[in-house]
């Protein structure tokens, strides 16, 4: 059982963070709390779903002993997701027939966001999505379909890219990367006429 120690906890809060995709081809190397880098590949299904309900309660202790609006914040906070997303994507590659990570995702919201929209269409309304925490982005894929503009935040960078490889490039410009909490978009966010989040604000 993993257990949570504030000494590892700065040291954790210190080490730069590492994308999934870091590593020799053909590994998925990740960062876990105390900094250690693991490879999931070499891991069964049982030890990942293990792994995942170990380090996700220990980056939330590691979260909310930094302080808050700092960067030491942004940064555990940027990792954590980077690193469950990771465990959780290399749990789904093996479990499910859907290839993309769904990230709480459910058909039912995002049909109601499409009723949003088309019911704002009807009315005149030049509609469009903004969605903080975009995940994948099946969410945006679907609101592009159906012909409507779409854009978003998202804190990991492998969803960034996963959400990226569904849409145009023309729409990659309305896609940000940061974190909610400290990011600023000024003028440059653009206007939409629904903003839609799903297993974002409990997180904050």
């Amino acid at each position: 059982m993993l257990t949570f120690d504030s000494s590892v906890a700065k040291e954790a809060l210190a080490v730069p963070t590492l994308n999934q995709t870091a590593g020799v081809a053909g590994q998925a190397m990740v960062m876990l709390v105390d900094g250690t880098l693991i490879d999931l590949t070499h891991m069964s299904t049982a030890e990942l779903i293990t792994l995942q309900c170990q380090q996700e309660p220990a980056f939330a202790r590691l979260i909310a002993a930094s302080k808050k609006g700092s960067t030491q914040r942004s940064t555990v906070v940027r990792q954590a997701y980077e690193s469950i997303c990771a465990i959780l994507d290399e749990i789904n590659q093996r479990t499910c027939n859907d290839e993309s990570l769904s990230m709480g995702m459910d058909r039912r919201y995002e049909q109601l966001v499409l009723e949003q929209l088309a019911g704002q269409a009807a009315a005149g309304i030049d509609g469009g999505v903004f969605e903080l925490g975009f995940g994948t982005g099946i969410l945006l894929k679907s609101a592009h379909d159906a012909g409507y503009r779409v854009g978003g935040l998202e804190v990991a960078s492998q969803l960034m890219q996963a959400a990226k490889s569904k849409l145009p490039r023309a729409h990659h410009q309305n896609l940000w990367l940061g974190d909610f909490c400290n990011i600023d978009f000024g003028s440059q966010i653009g206007s939409y006429s629904v903003a839609y989040w799903n297993d974002v604000f409990e997180h904050i």
